[in-house]
């Protein structure tokens, strides 16, 4: 996996070009409309998520975070799927949603064919490396527990560290408070978590928020309804000051 980009991720630039990127385009005569599917991760993403739509002029019922269902319809034309984070990029490259509001670690963990087309600004947090103070990164044969651990594979290959991966599920400061593993790589945002277990950053890999993603066949194909969610996430996002990847309009969805 390459660290420059996300693995199998696409250009929404590229993408728009490919199926008309100008406003005026007709998507083509056999795309119709039909029902949109848009995925949300449950946990830390679910409210910044929600206040994205909201921005974009998207009416979620107010209590859909104590909605239990895994699908939600939305009015007549939205469904909202409620997935884990680290499956959501699955469900949008094998094409079960059209659209997903995801963390950018999920996205360079799972390596899922997937559109990126927005950062939208919410949830940003930093892929960092964390141990105790003085811990040598340079160390042979050193032990890095992650929850991420394809991507942990990538970072060291990219970066020639003599390393073993403990993959992880739950709480990776363990790893290192127990002695099973030297450091973790990991997602921290301020950082208490890690202070509390006598733990400090190391090194930070990469900024991490959660990113808009597209179905490649559905932007390609153009469905109305797809396109034009998207825009108006797009156009909410860009109205906070945060960018929208190649800004550029998508088909006909502005309309």
């Amino acid at each position: 996996m390459s660290l420059t980009e996300s693995t199998r991720t696409g250009s929404a630039r590229g993408l728009a070009t490919g199926f008309g990127a100008s406003s005026d385009r007709n998507p083509g005569p056999n795309v119709a409309e039909r029902s949109v599917t848009l995925v949300l991760c449950k946990g830390r993403l679910l409210g910044p998520s929600l206040e994205v739509l909201a921005r974009a002029g998207v009416d979620v019922p107010a209590d859909i975070e104590e909605d239990r269902r895994v699908i939600v319809p939305v009015g007549d034309d939205l469904r909202i799927l409620f997935s884990r984070p680290d499956d959501a990029p699955t469900y949008v490259g094998r094409g079960a949603a059209d659209l997903g509001i995801v963390g950018s670690d999920s996205i360079l963990e799972a390596g899922a064919d997937v559109v990126e087309l927005a950062d939208l600004g919410v949830a940003a947090c930093r892929m960092a490396f964390a141990g105790r103070p003085g811990a040598d990164l340079s160390a042979r044969r050193l032990v890095v527990a992650s929850r991420y651990a394809n991507f942990t594979r990538a970072v060291l290959a990219e970066r020639g560290m003599d390393a073993e991966v403990l993959p992880m599920r739950g709480s990776v400061e363990l790893a290192v408070v127990t002695g099973a593993a030297d450091v973790i790589l990991d997602l921290v945002a301020t950082g208490r978590t890690l202070a509390e277990n006598g733990m400090v950053i190391l090194d930070v890999v990469r900024d991490i928020s959660a990113r808009l993603i597209a179905n490649a066949a559905a932007l390609r194909t153009g469905v109305p309804g797809v396109l034009r969610l998207a825009n108006k996430i797009m156009a909410g996002t860009a109205a906070t000051g945060a960018t929208a990847a190649g800004a550029v309009p998508l088909g006909r969805a502005s309309a």
